[in-house]
């Protein structure tokens, strides 16, 4: 058995993830498996895996993306693996991304990331980061969507900040010690609660010279799903893991009305705030009340 399990887990984006199966398997780091973890999909997805010898799970319905890493990781720990890297299906490593990452791990890290950076755009990060002073005070205001500002901020290729599950190392010990991701969260949300969780035990970093190419997603609009679960879980996040929790809830409902506005139009951010679509004032109300869970079909 090699020492790194990749994880992958898709949904109905069998392009992107053939994309992403043929980048991992190009990987200069050899002692590496992949398994796929399919989120019920139904593009063909399962047979293409089937056909080409590709280890995989696959569940009975779409159970979320919190779901699918949960299972990776159980998985995993079944296996005794060393490691797990974990990335979604529409981004894809670069060829040395693993070896890198592997070379900079270091016993105080409980996860090591790849920068995520947009595929037509090596210089521009796909997820802005929060500018860290000297202090380490993470000035969550103010951020910055440049390598270069990313960079000039990091120490010795590393940076005191990640975005989960695009690229994300994790050793398995660690796993153990803090437990599995929670699959109630569904989707959207369920990355920041295991990056507390992780924090408590170790540093979680980015490696700059580890890239991970991601398509842009400015302009992608806003889903029904993103809306409901990125608002409800940002809420219970914000009340389990941060002071000032009210006025951090208010900002993220501020910001995702203006993301609805920016990339849906004025139509849907009309019918959101007037007339609850997607159940906008139920998110909100679950969210202060805590309620994990999947309660959008």
């Amino acid at each position: 058995m090699n020492d790194v399990l990749i994880i992958i887990v898709t949904y109905n984006r069998l392009n992107l993830l053939k994309r992403c199966l043929n980048n991992c398997n190009y990987q200069s780091f050899k002692s590496r498996d992949i398994i796929v973890i399919d989120n019920n999909s139904t593009d063909g997805t399962f047979d293409f895996l089937e056909n080409n010898g590709i280890n995989n799970i696959k569940l009975n319905e779409n159970l979320g993306s919190a779901m699918g890493w949960n299972q990776g990781l159980k998985y995993a720990l079944n296996k005794n693996y060393k490691y797990v890297w974990l990335m979604d299906d529409d981004g894809y490593p670069e060829r040395t991304s693993l070896q890198n990452l592997l070379n900079n791990f270091d016993y105080q890290y409980s996860c090591i990331s790849s920068l995520v950076v947009c595929e037509d755009d090596k210089n521009k990060l796909v997820f802005s980061m929060p500018i860290i002073n000297r202090k380490k005070f993470k000035l969550n205001l103010h951020k910055f969507k440049k390598v270069n500002f990313v960079k000039q901020y990091s120490k010795n290729n590393l940076y005191e900040f990640a975005h989960l599950f695009n690229g994300s190392l994790i050793r398995l010990n660690t796993v153990k010690k803090i437990g599995n991701i929670n699959n109630k969260y569904f989707m959207y949300g369920d990355e920041l609660d295991y990056y507390f969780r992780l924090s408590k035990v170790g540093r979680v970093v980015t490696c700059v010279n580890s890239l991970h190419l991601h398509p842009n997603v400015e302009n992608r609009k806003c889903s029904k799903f993103w809306i409901y679960y990125y608002l409800k879980n940002s809420i219970i996040i914000n009340k389990k893991y941060r002071n000032l929790y009210f006025i951090r809830s208010s900002l993220i409902i501020f910001l995702c009305l203006y993301r609805v506005l920016l990339r849906n139009g004025f139509r849907d951010f009309f019918k959101i705030l007037f007339f609850n679509k997607y159940k906008f004032y139920n998110a909100i109300f679950n969210g202060f009340i805590e309620k994990i869970g999947n309660e959008l079909k």
